[in-house]
């Protein structure tokens, strides 16, 4: 039964995380590999705030989404002008980036979450506890697996409700003519920018669960395999 709770429970993650994608890769149309590496960037983050200063689930997964949101500029601003291959291709550099962040900011005779030491490297972030909230927390998997549905079930009802939205209808035309839709002045551009920082921000949501469910995290978790 344990195991079919841990089972339950990566499902849960990874829905999540593919509920972001689809906004990028489904509704925008632009396939991305650098995915993994805000999934990464939200594990971090919340496993940082959670040993360092001690935050809850709440607010260390707001700040996450916070950081992916700002840093999906790498990719949603090259969107505006990229599409295709060439898109892909930026991506691809982006995650490469945020890959050797993650791998190289690190300094033995430094403390974890200084500047030095922000990532630890390679050397993975380990005892990340598990989501606290009001005082509560995940301890059972049992516990963990419910916690994680219902955050997969609000993440589900915020993404149906955005692309059953005008905005979602938006980003379909952009994805089936982006032309005819800027020529009769439909902002374009802007949803571009709105739709990867919402999906990059849920995928940090989705590591900062990763990382409160598996204890640790290591760059492994932003590499090109993982996307």
């Amino acid at each position: 039964m344990n195991y079919l709770l841990h089972l339950l429970i990566y499902f849960n993650l990874y829905a999540l995380l593919a509920l972001s994608l689809n906004l990028v890769a489904g509704y925008c149309g632009l396939m991305t590999l650098a995915h993994a590496a805000y999934f990464a960037v939200g594990a971090y983050t919340y496993s940082l705030l959670s040993i360092t200063l001690s935050w809850g689930f709440l607010p260390a997964a707001a700040a996450a989404a916070a950081v992916a949101m700002l840093l999906s500029l790498a990719v949603s601003l090259p969107a505006w002008r990229f599409r295709g291959d060439f898109f892909v291709m930026v991506s691809l550099a982006v995650q490469t980036l945020l890959f050797s962040l993650l791998q190289n900011w690190t300094s033995p005779d430094a403390p974890l979450g200084s500047w030095k030491n922000l990532t630890n490297g390679p050397f993975d972030i380990s005892a990340v506890p598990r989501p606290r909230i009001f005082g509560w927390q995940a301890d059972s998997m049992g516990e963990f697996w419910l916690f994680s549905f219902a955050v997969l079930l609000a993440g589900a009802l915020i993404v149906w409700l955005l692309v059953s939205s005008p905005w979602g209808r938006l980003l379909k035309c952009t994805r089936d003519d982006e032309l005819a839709a800027r020529s009769i002045g439909l902002p374009t551009r802007r949803a571009k920018l709105e739709a990867f920082a919402f999906a990059c921000g849920l995928a940090a949501v989705a590591g900062a669960l990763y990382a409160g469910y598996v204890g640790y995290i290591d760059p492994s978790s932003a590499s090109l395999d993982e996307s």
